[in-house]
């Protein structure tokens, strides 16, 4: 089903690849709000027999080699926001990104379950976000063959993610946060206003006016 009735600005049609598979009713809808533009190798792979939503607000721009792909999920690109080049996000789950955000230069996001960004939140260059990670013993079985453990991601509004950062599984990032570059971002709870660094991240000190002069 395609809801686009403003159009849509393409520097070249986009790349689809149709996979006949997936759970689910076999239905993709399309969602496409106003002004929105695709630049060159945006790339579409979705799971045929799921129920897939995809939906971009308006204003809002994929840059070149932008790849989206759905495996029986949903994906919402909020208002006024832009995937530079190369980003890949990929859900089976729900995966929701808010107004104005902005997602940089070979930034990943793998959702199983769900992860949240809300409105305004910036994410670097070569940022890996996932919210799902597989089960290992420690015995000789295969690793694709352990179970699959997800826990939400949520990235509160105005928090700003530095480049080559990893968030894991759990990660609760609190608003108008900044996550120093390099950090590794694991299950918890992270305050409000605080700049959270390090391998495994803690948060290091409180954000205040003497910051912003």
């Amino acid at each position: 089903m395609l809801d686009a009735p403003h159009g849509a600005r393409l520097e070249r049609f986009p790349k689809v690849q149709v996979m006949a598979q997936g759970d689910g009713d076999a239905t993709f809808h399309l969602r496409v709000g106003r002004n929105v533009t695709l630049e060159r190798d945006v790339y579409l792979r979705v799971q045929a027999r799921g129920t897939n939503v995809l939906e971009i607000g308006d204003n809002t721009i994929l840059q070149s080699g932008t790849r989206l792909w759905l495996l029986s999920g949903s994906l919402h690109v909020g208002r006024n926001t832009i995937l530079r080049d190369c980003v890949c996000l990929k859900t089976g789950g729900n995966l929701h990104i808010g107004d104005y955000v902005r997602i940089g230069w070979c930034t990943s996001i793998h959702c199983h379950e769900e992860i949240r960004i809300d409105d305004n939140v910036g994410l670097a260059d070569l940022i890996m976000i996932i919210d799902s990670d597989h089960a290992q013993d420690g015995s000789d079985t295969w690793w694709t063959k352990h179970p699959v453990l997800s826990t939400p991601v949520h990235l509160r509004r105005n928090a700003l993610v530095s480049s080559n950062c990893v968030i894991t599984r759990g990660a609760r990032v609190g608003r108008n946060c900044v996550v120093a570059a390099g950090a590794v971002v694991r299950s918890g709870e992270y305050p409000d206003a605080w700049v959270i660094g390090g391998v495994p991240a803690t948060p290091l000190r409180a954000l205040g006016d003497g910051d912003r002069q």
